[in-house]
């Protein structure tokens, strides 16, 4: 299983979450009751970023709506906006990270024994 979280903390995989859960100490397994469990939240990478060009327009125009008559048709200026942004570009071009996904994982002592008791 890779990139899932925990409370505040992100793990990529199941060796880095035993690593820091357990500082690398399979006894420290071994102890736990049999029964044991911790349910972590699974993450997807996702845009850094979500862009949506309306909100960004309708920002853009608002900071600049006292250079425009009262009564003004800015539906060319908008379309002007959105045709000069390369959005797909900018999708592209954008950092991605990990970000909880709504899905979640049990964690067992038997899958931790038997992923790291050598």
């Amino acid at each position: 299983m890779e990139n899932f979280s925990f409370g505040e903390h992100f793990y990529d995989d199941m060796e880095d979450y035993f690593l820091s859960a357990f500082d690398e100490d399979i006894d420290e397994v071994r102890k736990l009751p049999d029964e044991w469990e911790e349910k972590v939240e699974l993450c997807e990478l996702e845009p850094s970023i979500e862009l949506d060009l309306e909100k960004i327009y309708e920002f853009v125009f608002r900071d600049n709506e006292e250079r425009f008559p009262e009564q003004y048709d800015d539906d060319p200026i908008k379309e002007l906006f959105i045709s000069c942004f390369d959005l797909e570009k900018f999708k592209k071009l954008v950092p991605q990270l990990y970000y909880p996904s709504g899905n979640f994982y049990t964690i067992t002592k038997q899958e931790l024994l038997d992923d790291f008791d050598i």
